[in-house]
């Protein structure tokens, strides 16, 4: 048996017969792939589960933060819209205090309507009632079982929009059997490129 493959997420075993067994896994890398781990691994890496509730405190404060840079940005810019402001090497930079001050409000009206804007958005889209999650039970039961799990690695396939989950054991067996390969790789006694640093 080789790795079983199931709509775009690829399931490596870790334990069987031929290739299986050289791959050194047992049952599935994840536990034959329920169907909500399968299910959830095939709406790909990028997929972001929609939270429950807003912390609406820390939305507030990450905001401010992001409000605070838009104005620092417009208010040192010049007429070019150059930030004229330069972050100084200084090696004692990381013992002087942050600092706290914010440019006036009414200096760039288009940037205050832009974030007046962005304020009422945010209004309407935390205070709506209904809540659509858009994981079913089991994939959201899926995410908490994997984050939990450390013997696995989950990787996108090198062709494809596929998803591989496998055995971290296998994986790093996998990845020394690739490297010790004397075709491809040559192990160097030094570092060539200190020489070419040199110059």
């Amino acid at each position: 048996m080789v790795c079983q493959v199931e709509e775009s997420v690829t399931l490596c075993p870790t334990s069987g017969q031929g290739r299986a067994e050289r791959m050194g896994s047992s049952g599935g890398a994840l536990r034959s792939g329920s169907p909500g781990e399968t299910n959830l691994l095939s709406k790909g890496l990028n997929f972001c589960p929609k939270p429950r509730q807003v912390n609406a405190q820390k939305l507030s404060l990450d905001l401010n933060l992001f409000y605070r840079r838009l104005r620092l940005r417009e208010f040192f810019a010049d007429e070019n819209g150059n930030n004229t402001t330069q972050q100084t090497n200084d090696l004692h930079s990381n013992f002087k205090p942050k600092s706290s001050w914010n440019p006036p409000k009414a200096h760039c009206a288009p940037l205050e309507s832009f974030i007046s804007a962005i304020e009422e958005d945010v209004k309407t889209h935390t205070s709506a009632p209904d809540f659509r999650d858009n994981l079913n039970k089991t994939e959201r039961q899926a995410i908490h079982e994997l984050r939990k799990r450390d013997d696995i690695v989950i990787k996108p396939a090198d062709k494809g929009s596929a998803i591989v989950a496998m055995g971290k054991q296998f994986y790093r067996e996998e990845a020394n059997r690739l490297l010790g390969n004397p075709q491809h790789y040559k192990l160097l006694d030094s570092d060539p490129l200190k020489k070419s640093h040199k110059t």
